[in-house]
Order: C-alpha cells, then sequence, then structure tokens
C-alpha cells in the first residue's frame, strides 16, 4: 500500500514523538544526572566499573538540580564524596554551554587528586571523548565544542575569580588554611551570576570557622532528622544542607550499628567499620571525626572552650578602683597581627560563683588587634604608635605600665612611648622557661574564675584558635598558633599580664634599659 502525500492545505509538520521508556530524561534534571552517571565508568577499589547512584547521593543533589544556590553535604570519610563530585562537575562541563568549572580543594595536593578523578573518569569512557572533551596537564578539562573548562584551584591560592563560574565545587573545607575564606569569596562572587556552589566536607574542629558557622546557620531551618540524618532547607530555597553524623548525646561512637548510620555507602558496612576501628593507629580523635563525623577539636587547645566562655562578662572593663594597669603588647609588623591587651587586678570586678579562692579578680579590657595591610606591607609606624598610646590615655598614664615582647623590634616604638607618656616599661622574653610561666599563669586566673574578659569577638578567635606546643625534654608548654597558622597573639599579651599580676608576685622586673 503506498502512502498518499497530504493534498493542498493539509499539515506537513511531523507529530512529535512521544518519550519513549528507552530515551533519557530531560538534560540538566537529577533524573539525566542519575541516566547518564549510571552508564559511566569510574574506578572502584582500582577496577573500572559502571557508577550506580546510591540513594543518598540522590537525595544530596536534589536541591542542586532543584536550582539551590548553594548545598552544603556533610559526610564522613570513605562514603565517594571525590567520585561524587568529579562526576557531577563533567556533567555539568558536558551539557552547560560555555560552562566555567572551578573546583577548589583543600591545597595542591588535593586540587591534583580532583583532577585525576576527572581526568581518568574521561580516560575510561571512550564516548567522553567522542563529546570532544580534552584533558589538559595543567589540571584544566576543556569541552571543545561547548567552549566550557573546568579547572582546579587550591584553597590557598593568592586570587581566584569565581565571579564568572557557572559552578563551584569546594571540596574538604574543613582542611582549608585560611579556615573557609575561599568558600566564602566563591560563594559571594555566584550571587550576581546565577552561578551555584557545592560544598562537600567531613566535620570540622572549628565551630567559628566559615564551614562551621555556615554549619551553625543551617541547623536554624532543620526540615528532617531521622537518625543520623540531617536535612536544611532555608525559607527562600537558596540554602540546603545535608548532614550525615552522629549525636554523641544519642548515639554511641563504638557502636558500629550506630557509625553506619552516619556512613550511608552501601560499601560500607557494620564488619568493615569494625575492621576500620580496630588498628591502633586509629586514635579516638580520628574515628569520631572522620567516621562518627562529630565536630571534635583534634588539636590540642590550650585555653578549654568552656573554661574561658565562664570568664566572660560582656562588656566589663577595668574600673578607676585598679591601682595599677598593665598594658600588654604582643608585637607583630608584617605577617601577624599585633595585640594590646589592657589587664588590671580590679576590686570592684564581680566574684564568680566557682571561685573559691579569697582573691581579687584580673579584668581584662577591650583588646586593640592590629593587622598588616597586606601584600607583604608593614603595619605603619604611626598606626601603631597611636594604638599603644591611646590605650594607655584611656586608663591613665598616672597609674598604666607595659609590658612587651622585645623581639621584633619594638625597642623605637616603646622607647617613644616612654620618652613622651613617663611611664614604666618591662619586657618579658619569649625564650627559655618564661613562656611556660607566662602560660601556665593565664591558665591558673582562667581555671580559677580569677579572670574576667569582655566576650570581645577579636579576642574569643585568638584565645579559642591556641594552641598548647609541649617543650622538648619538659613537662612545660607554652601557646602557638592555631592549627592552620591562626594568630593567638592575644592569648601571648594576656600571658605576659598574668605573670606580672601573679598572687604571689613574681620577682620585680627590672625596667627595659633602652639603648642609646
Amino acid at each position: 500500500m503506498v502512502a498518499r502525500r497530504p493534498g493542498p492545505g493539509k499539515d506537513r509538520r511531523p507529530r512529535p514523538r512521544e518519550r519513549r521508556r528507552s530515551d533519557p530524561p530531560p538534560v540538566g534534571t537529577l533524573e539525566h544526572f542519575e541516566w547518564w552517571a549510571n552508564r559511566t565508568k569510574v574506578l572502584i577499589l582500582k577496577r573500572p566499573r559502571l557508577f550506580v547512584l546510591e540513594p543518598f547521593q540522590r537525595q544530596a543533589l536534589r536541591d542542586y538540580f532543584r536550582g539551590a544556590r548553594e548545598t552544603l553535604l556533610l559526610l564522613p570519610k570513605g562514603n565517594g564524596k571525590t567520585t561524587l563530585l568529579a562526576l557531577l562537575a563533567l556533567y555539568h562541563l558536558c551539557v552547560q554551554p560555555h560552562a566555567d568549572v572551578i573546583v577548589a580543594a583543600a591545597g595542591e595536593k588535593q586540587a591534583a587528586q580532583l583532577y585525576r578523578y576527572a581526568a581518568t573518569i574521561v580516560l575510561l569512557n571512550p564516548g567522553l571523548k567522542k563529546d570532544r572533551l580534552k584533558v589538559h596537564k595543567t589540571h584544566r578539562i576543556e569541552h571543545r565544542t561547548l567552549y566550557g573548562q573546568l579547572r582546579i584551584v587550591p584553597a590557598d591560592a593568592d586570587t581566584v575569580d569565581g565571579s564568572a563560574a557557572t559552578l563551584v565545587i569546594v571540596d574538604e573545607i574543613h582542611r582549608h588554611k585560611d579556615g573557609g575564606a575561599l568558600y566564602q569569596t566563591l560563594r559571594d562572587g555566584l550571587r550576581k551570576q546565577g552561578g551555584q556552589l557545592v560544598g562537600i566536607s567531613t566535620a570540622g574542629w572549628d565551630p567559628l570557622s566559615v564551614l562551621g558557622q555556615a554549619r551553625a546557620n543551617a541547623l536554624k531551618h532543620v526540615v528532617e532528622h531521622e537518625d543520623a540524618y540531617t536535612y536544611c532547607l532555608t525559607d527562600d530555597g537558596q540554602f540546603a544542607m545535608h548532614e550525615w553524623a552522629l549525636d554523641p548525646d544519642v548515639h554511641d561512637p563504638e557502636s558500629m550499628e550506630h557509625v553506619k548510620l552516619a556512613n550511608p555507602l552501601s560499601a560500607i558496612t557494620i564488619e568493615s567499620l569494625a575492621e576500620d576501628r580496630g588498628p591502633p593507629t586509629q586514635t579516638r580523635h580520628d574515628w569520631l571525626r572522620y567516621r562518627c563525623n562529630i565536630w571534635i577539636q583534634t588539636h590540642e587547645a590550650a585555653i578549654p572552650r568552656d573554661e574561658w566562655n565562664a570568664c566572660a562578662v560582656p562588656g566589663i572593663d577595668i574600673s578607676d578602683d585598679a591601682e595599677t594597669v598593665w598594658v600588654c603588647i604582643d608585637l607583630a609588623w608584617r605577617k601577624d597581627t599585633t595585640a594590646i591587651v589592657p589587664m588590671a587586678i580590679d576590686p570592684t570586678a564581680p566574684r564568680h560563683e566557682d571561685c573559691t579562692l579569697d582573691l581579687p579578680r584580673v579584668v581584662v579590657g577591650r583588646p586593640t588587634v592590629r593587622a598588616p595591610p597586606g601584600d607583604d606591607l608593614p603595619i605603619p609606624y604611626s598606626s601603631m604608635e597611636a594604638a599603644v598610646t591611646t590605650m594607655i590615655h584611656r586608663y591613665g598614664t598616672d597609674r598604666c605600665k607595659v609590658v612587651f615582647d622585645p623581639r621584633v623590634g619594638g625597642d623605637q616604638l616603646l622607647r617613644d612611648v616612654h620618652e613622651k607618656l613617663k611611664i614604666d616599661v618591662v619586657q618579658q622574653r619569649q625564650n627559655g622557661p618564661e613562656p611556660a610561666d607566662c602560660a601556665s599563669k593565664l591558665f591558673e586566673l582562667i581555671r580559677d574564675r580569677r579572670l574576667a574578659h569582655p566576650d570581645d569577638r577579636s579576642m574569643n578567635e585568638q584565645v579559642l584558635y591556641a594552641t598548647a606546643r609541649w617543650i622538648a625534654g619538659t613537662d612545660l608548654w607554652r601557646f602557638d598558633k592555631g592549627p592552620s597558622g591562626q594568630p593567638n597573639d592575644c592569648a601571648l599579651a594576656m600571658s605576659f599580664g598574668a605573670r606580672q599580676l601573679a598572687v604571689p608576685p613574681e620577682p620585680v622586673l627590672e625596667p627595659f634599659a633602652f639603648t642609646a
């Protein structure tokens, strides 16, 4: 039978073909990503195998494909985070014209690992090469027909331009040396361009970091909470967080059945978790943080957070009844901050209810913190001198004394202050046993609740960042910087003052002899 041609005036347009079951879902949807990913080979246990998107991974990406600007995924180690984000980055590159995908890792090593994951997926799948994906040795993958690129940048890069990115993936935010500042920079750069960001990380240790604050804000918008899974979504739908983590108040970290709740990957079993827990090299800190996804400080904090917070008296300042005010200065010019902290024994300070010692309380006033302007430029001398003299005038030249560390070239500065204001200046050396004595004196004041501080944010950060570094061959410790190099200058400056205000008093230090 011969098909008749349509006569004049007949509609010659082809009828739209109904989508068959074998057809792929619409491009750019979660269903299409799953269809694409499940046909893509990845390395699993060093063998090429087809990837299978698991239910928890589908759940984690639903807000991204719905259009949320920012998605934060918090998962323990070993749950396939790197493979998933490498697939997501390549998928976006293959379906989005003029895509600009930035993958920010914690450092060069992590960045290279992500690049190898993505590059290996391209090499294992000839179909991706046919899509004209070209892998460059410069940590870049290019789509030559859609004119897109995937680029890897380390988190410690000096400058990263994320304003034109269509997708930003930030891996292992908790490891970033800057506390996650790059995450914030990239996130802020996307708002005007309509791009999206996916951040993936294991639990961090610092609640004051960008990651810690983002998580705390997200937990104000909990939509679903079941066992170890928490789902948060803001009212405008632009920020979503999915977290798999044990609650120490509810779950037992030594129960493998409980730990499995925080590790949703099907390849992780109760038996494999028990094997991981067995080796003596697996410390409890690492287990809690990396396998249970519990926020815990793995570095030895010099001042415990609870102890410091118990000494907070918001807004407190040194009263006129204090006889001597020590202006404690930890100087720096180029690569660190300078902290100027006033301290005094104040008979009018409120007594802490937990203090059992019949001794007056030491009050810390509001500090002054100066940071270098950047680009390896020093803090201007005039700015430093003005900060010191302003602090002294605040409490009166007749009752102020200055204690400082002379190591960093502050002789001229303190000479000028001494000559202009006629106040006593003493030095606190930071070598030998003295730093340990200073640290222990400050710790005792805090432990005994004999110190009251004004709950100043900059001071809180520097004190809580400070770690304890043990002095070799002794049982003594001194203050050190934070685990990622965060400044601890307020803690150091206060330790100088604690030694001067010790009860019973230390031997009187002779005034600093200014050289001619």
